[in-house]
């Protein structure tokens, strides 16, 4: 476990030297043994002949503050998932949806699960949630993509999912109730605005918010614009959904 939320810190912070007092922090909370500054070495020590055998023995550099793990520009999958999904950004905004979307897939693939999934150190979890809050988001720009390009029965498993997993996510049920529109499924589309609504009203004391209302009337009254607009994207000057 110590390894790990070491490694962990590292990573997260690659590039970037890492004060001893945060891996402390990071490893021990706030019980830190008393030969903390020696534990610490004697961690980096063993990641270090980890990185040997791999052929690496110089990524791990010790700073008079701490430490650094230098990463080449794709030399770890966050890396590389920050480079692709920045091309697929940049794909979407000169109109190439496709290579827009394929791109953003591909970061995504290098994903196996959330960061630092199954450490519980509060300081790593606390350096995790930017990184895991980047791969929700690249998941509402690759739905919102697909959906552009007409592949709404391709991800509705996947919106169902991410759907569950974040229940007040207004963007993922707007992504959610298009797809399912879209497949003649409008019953389970008032469901989900109904569900939604319920939750906010009765947890948080809100009303949906204006897109996703629109949204819903939109699927109401059947407009013809739902069948190739994105969900999300509503020019704020008049209620119409836009490309």
């Amino acid at each position: 476990m110590r390894q790990g939320a070491l490694l962990a810190m590292l990573v997260l912070r690659a590039n970037v030297v890492v004060p001893a007092d945060t891996l402390r922090e990071a490893i021990w909370g706030e019980s830190p043994p008393e030969s903390v500054s020696t534990q610490i070495r004697i961690c980096i020590s063993r990641l270090r002949r980890e990185f040997a055998r791999l052929g690496a023995e110089h990524m791990i550099e010790t700073h008079p503050s701490g430490y650094r793990l230098r990463v080449p520009q794709n030399g770890s999958d966050l890396r590389e998932f920050e480079n692709l999904l920045a091309r697929g950004r940049d794909a979407a905004d000169e109109e190439r949806p496709r290579d827009a979307a394929r791109l953003t897939r591909k970061a995504l693939d290098l994903w196996r699960g959330p960061a630092a999934s199954g450490l519980e150190s509060r300081v790593v979890q606390m350096y995790a949630a930017k990184a895991n809050e980047d791969r929700a988001a690249a998941y509402e720009e690759l739905f919102d993509l697909e959906l552009r390009l007409g592949q709404h029965r391709k991800i509705l498993g996947e919106l169902f999912e991410h759907s569950e997993q974040q229940p007040y996510g207004e963007r993922l049920c707007a992504q959610l109730m298009l797809a399912l529109y879209r497949s003649d499924r409008q019953a389970e589309v008032l469901e989900m605005y109904r569900g939604l609504r319920g939750r906010l009203r009765r947890e948080i004391g809100l009303e949906p918010c204006y897109r996703l209302s629109l949204l819903y009337d939109m699927i109401l009254t059947h407009n013809e614009r739902l069948e190739s607009r994105s969900p999300w994207s509503v020019d704020s000057s008049r209620p119409a959904l836009m490309g």
